[in-house]
């Protein structure tokens, strides 16, 4: 069981690993992504305001001011779409960091209950031998004691048919003297 539980820590540590692996991978991919999107944010919004300027110089002014804005307005949303994929893809690869580290701790949670679990069995068993006592050395019984039996001895049922008979006498005498009306009742005094 010992192996076991070793080979179930070293491929744990392994897939943990492996996993923080990717994720730094992941990482370090977002991270290059994020910034060739901030420059590529940086480098239209200084050529949207390049446009935006020459177009104080021209005739029709606002048919190219709103000509550049939507332009500015689609290269935003553009690189907004794109970052918020990103995010997507980092709350995704974190979710599955957190689930697998759920996974592994409740793996451990198991595995380590499994062996307190054995190891408290183990010695409760080890104090129950400890603690019972070696069986009595009982002589064996002969064929007639097994055979008949256990049966009241004579004083044994006299004393019985006694005690019955003073049941009877105190029922007896009860229901006399609940049943007497003139009899003295006995109870509570009355008062004066």
């Amino acid at each position: 069981m010992i192996r076991w539980l070793a080979w179930c820590l070293v491929l744990g540590a392994f897939g943990t690993a492996h996993a923080q692996e990717t994720s730094s991978e992941l990482d370090s991919r977002i991270g290059k992504e994020r910034s060739k999107l901030e420059a590529m944010r940086l480098q239209s919004a200084e050529t949207l305001d390049q446009q935006e300027a020459a177009c104080f110089e021209k005739f029709r002014v606002n048919d190219c001011l709103s000509e550049v804005k939507r332009r500015r307005l689609a290269m935003s949303s553009d690189i907004s779409r794109q970052e918020a994929l990103l995010n997507d893809q980092q709350r995704q690869q974190r979710g599955a960091e957190q689930a697998q580290r759920t996974r592994e701790k409740a793996f451990a949670r198991e595995e380590s209950a499994k062996s307190a679990a054995a190891v408290n069995s183990e010695s409760e068993q080890r104090s129950l031998r400890q603690a019972a006592p070696p069986a009595p050395n009982v002589p064996a019984l002969t064929s007639k004691a097994a055979k008949e039996p256990n049966l009241p001895s004579a004083d044994q049922r006299a004393n019985y048919e006694r005690r019955q008979e003073e049941a009877r006498s105190k029922r007896a005498e009860r229901d006399k003297r609940v049943g007497d009306p003139g009899a003295k009742q006995l109870g509570l005094p009355v008062p004066d």
